[in-house]
């Protein structure tokens, strides 16, 4: 096991990393930057919209499910953009390393541990909790 002055030192080049990798971009200024670490759910484990019988639960309890639901309906109205398509944020980055690769770049659906856009982790909330309370970039780090 590592001890805590390793930890802190990975997640110290964790951010400096993920600095570097969005000082190209434009954005406000100053930047804002999260870190948020856990464990499984922090990989993105939960489901948009994958609703043949054989994934999960036949497709009750995805996000596409939840949404369907009136009364939970404009709880999650801001994850959809006027077209109905899902709503990035140019005010909120996400850089996620995972073992297949860096995913990085504006809040939107897909910042998982899986590939495409079918799962996301609790960055999609937070994220736009923060980009609505902050005036300045954000920029949130995910490790899991």
């Amino acid at each position: 096991m590592r001890s805590w002055k390793s930890r802190v030192a990975l997640q110290t080049a964790l951010l400096a990393l993920a600095a570097v990798a969005h000082a190209g971009q434009a954005g406000r200024s100053p930047v804002k930057v999260f870190l948020l670490a856990g464990q499984s759910n922090m990989e993105g484990q939960a489901v948009v919209d994958l609703d043949h019988p054989r994934d999960y639960n036949g497709g009750k309890g995805t996000l596409v499910d939840v949404m369907r639901d009136p009364a939970k309906a404009p709880l999650f109205a801001h994850l959809k953009d006027k077209d109905g398509k899902w709503a990035v944020r140019g005010d909120v980055w996400v850089w996620y390393k995972t073992a297949s690769g860096l995913k990085k770049g504006n809040l939107s659906i897909g910042y998982a541990v899986y590939p495409g856009k079918h799962h996301f982790g609790p960055e999609l909330q937070c994220g736009h909790v923060l980009g609505n309370a902050l005036d300045s970039q954000v920029l949130l780090v995910k490790t899991a």
